[in-house]
């Protein structure tokens, strides 16, 4: 079932996104990421039964049969279609940053990374999930998600989840401009367990807000993190650019 609801521009876990009155599909397959679109927007469409696509895409990104997934996605000012989450390159490491750009027709655009697709292991076998994207006004390319790479400051073998946040250029490359070569790793919950970042958004003067979640023994804080334009924390944000939310008390709360 192509799952589908009204939200603007962005596609988080099976939602849809409309532009106009384009709408984009997407749902998960146990090998392949699988991108539709439609010009119906009466929400009657499904795969099931037999909805007239626009056009209907399922692309293999990392190593058959290790599963992909979309985790994100946006249009672009010129049409073409962003989308990103994670794969396996190499079946002996982890989950990969995985990004898939496609034209307006829903064709892999050959003109970003190999042939359409861009992988990025944020470090060394560390597992990478990307959960939100977002495109600046010159085509630059942000992704939002978590890494167990380990943060500056944590120590080596962690093996915990960290805010990660990457940069890339309108062709697919790492935009090395941009924390290190490309790649911010933060431990936005100060030694919590897990922290997972699961939203996105470029303000107009080009600093970069991240949201999500930081787990602390049994509940989640909500934690925002504002990065400069270059990928350094912006300390005037905040505690050293971090701002962590508890609701009420021992309460679960999660961007």
């Amino acid at each position: 079932m192509l799952k589908k609801s009204l939200v603007s521009l962005l596609v988080i876990f099976g939602s849809v996104a409309v532009l106009s009155s384009c709408a984009l599909y997407k749902h998960r397959t146990q090998n392949s990421a699988v991108i539709a679109g439609a010009t119906s927007s009466n929400g009657e469409i499904n795969d099931e039964q037999g909805g007239a696509y626009d056009f209907a895409t399922i692309t293999n990104i990392g190593v058959v049969p290790e599963p992909d997934a979309l985790g994100a996605a946006a249009i672009q000012a010129d049409g073409k279609i962003i989308t990103g989450g994670w794969s396996i390159a190499d079946p002996s490491g982890g989950y990969n940053f995985a990004l898939v750009r496609y034209n307006a027709d829903g064709s892999l655009d050959f003109k970003f990374g190999k042939n359409g697709k861009v992988l990025t292991d944020v470090k060394n076998g560390s597992s990478d999930f990307i959960s939100a994207i977002a495109v600046q006004q010159d085509a630059k390319i942000v992704v939002a998600g978590n890494s167990n790479a380990v943060a500056p400051g944590d120590p080596e073998g962690s093996n915990r989840d960290s805010f990660a946040v990457a940069r890339y250029n309108a062709d697919g490359t790492l935009d090395t401009s941009f924390g290190t070569a490309g790649i911010v790793i933060t431990d936005a919950g100060n030694g919590s367990n897990t922290d997972r970042a699961t939203s996105l958004v470029i303000q107009s003067n080009g600093k970069i807000v991240v949201g999500g979640y930081s787990y602390f023994d049994g509940y989640n804080d909500f934690t925002v993190v504002r990065y400069n334009s270059n990928g350094t924390l912006d300390d005037s944000f905040g505690q050293n650019g971090v701002v962590q939310t508890n609701i009420e008390g021992n309460s679960t709360n999660m961007i």
